[in-house]
C-alpha cells in the first residue's frame, strides 16, 4: 500500500450534504454483502446515534446487499447513516474521518485498515482474524467479540466522546502503519527472491 497517497491529504469532505463540520464521522468501507456484516453495525449505530447528536456514519461502497441495508435503515430511522456508494476519493473521504470501522465476520488482510492506518485513524473492528494481525487492542484500535452489539456500541461511544483517546491512539497507528510501507515490503520480497534465485533454500519443487 502506498501510505503517502493518505497523508497530507486536503479535504472537503465535511461540506457535504448532510454531514458538517462538528460532525464526530465513523466510515466503514467495504462491500455489501454478508461477510462485511453491515447488519451488526446499523444494530450497534442505533444505540450510539440517539446518545451523540453529531456522530455520523458514512458507509462506502456497494453490493448485493446495499438495498436491503438501506431498507433496514429507514425502516428503523437510523439518523445520520450516510450511504455514499462506490467512490475513488477514499483518501479524501478517510482525511475527514475520526473512527475507521470494520465489522467482517472473516478478513484476509483487509484494506479498508490498512487505509485506516496509513490515514492515521483510530481503528475499530471485530476480533477475527486477518483483523487481529492489523489492530492491536487498545493500542491503535479495539477490537470487538464478533456479535457482540453492546460491546460495540460502547466502545463506539467511548471514542466519540474521547478526543484524547483519539490523540494518543494517532501515533500507535502511525507507527503500525509503517510497516505496511509500499517501499518496505517491495524490499523485502526482493530480498525473499534473491533468497530464491541464489539457491538460500535449496531446489525450489517441480510442478
Amino acid at each position: 500500500m502506498d501510505v503517502k497517497r493518505f497523508q497530507g491529504v486536503a479535504s472537503d469532505f465535511r461540506h457535504e450534504p448532510g454531514v458538517g463540520n462538528d460532525a464526530v464521522i465513523a466510515a466503514c468501507v467495504g462491500e455489501f454483502t454478508p461477510t462485511k456484516n453491515h447488519a451488526f453495525l446499523l444494530s450497534a449505530w442505533e444505540k450510539v446515534a440517539s446518545i451523540y447528536p453529531n456522530a455520523h456514519l458514512v458507509l462506502v461502497g456497494d453490493g448485493e446487499l446495499l438495498g436491503k441495508t438501506q431498507e433496514v435503515v429507514l425502516k428503523r430511522s437510523l439518523p445520520r447513516v450516510h450511504f455514499l456508494g462506490r467512490r475513488r476519493d477514499i483518501p479524501e473521504i478517510l482525511a475527514a474521518t475520526d473512527i475507521v470501522v470494520l465489522v467482517s465476520g472473516r478478513e484476509g488482510l483487509p484494506l479498508a485498515l490498512l487505509e485506516g492506518m496509513a490515514a492515521r485513524e483510530p481503528l475499530l473492528a471485530t476480533n477475527v482474524r486477518g483483523n487481529w494481525e492489523l489492530v492491536k487492542d487498545c493500542a491503535n484500535g479495539f477490537l470487538i467479540p464478533l456479535g457482540d452489539v453492546k460491546a460495540l456500541s460502547r466502545t463506539l461511544a467511548r471514542i466519540i466522546a474521547s478526543t484524547e483517546l483519539h490523540r494518543k491512539m494517532w501515533k500507535k497507528v502511525r507507527r503500525k502503519a509503517r510497516a505496511h510501507l509500499l517501499e518496505r515490503v517491495l524490499e523485502e520480497m526482493q530480498v525473499v527472491y534473491r533468497k530464491v534465485l541464489k539457491g538460500g533454500w535449496g531446489k525450489l519443487p517441480r510442478m
